[in-house]
């Protein structure tokens, strides 16, 4: 009887899997490896030195013309320099990573 039930719920389970999910084979292996990546922290202070830089220059922008497509061309022109400017202040790092050992075999996606 016991087994009966086991059957029953595995059979179950195996016809209701590819209704409700989409199954897709992927295999993927990947052994744990050193990787070079970018330093978070250096990259958060590069993209607050641009946020501040071009807020800057959009102020100044603003009340140096009246003339919106004047504005545009300003800030434009500054977003460049600000990129180079904070690229030299806050230099790209790399930091070695660990992955670790990585297995796939299959993908599920819901299909409602």
């Amino acid at each position: 009887m016991r087994t009966r039930r086991w059957s029953a719920s595995l059979l179950m389970v195996v016809l209701l899997v590819p209704l409700l999910v989409e199954v897709q084979w992927n295999p993927q292996f990947a052994t744990p490896r050193m990787v070079a990546r970018a330093d978070q922290a250096q990259e958060a202070r590069y993209e607050q030195c641009v946020t501040d830089q071009v807020d800057e220059a959009t102020r100044q922008a603003l009340s140096a013309a009246d003339n919106p497509d004047v504005q545009s061309l300003m800030i434009r022109m500054r977003q460049k320099e600000v990129l180079a400017y904070c690229r030299l202040q806050h230099p790209e790092r790399l930091v070695d990573v660990e992955e670790p050992l990585r297995v796939n075999l299959l993908d599920f996606r819901w299909r409602f």
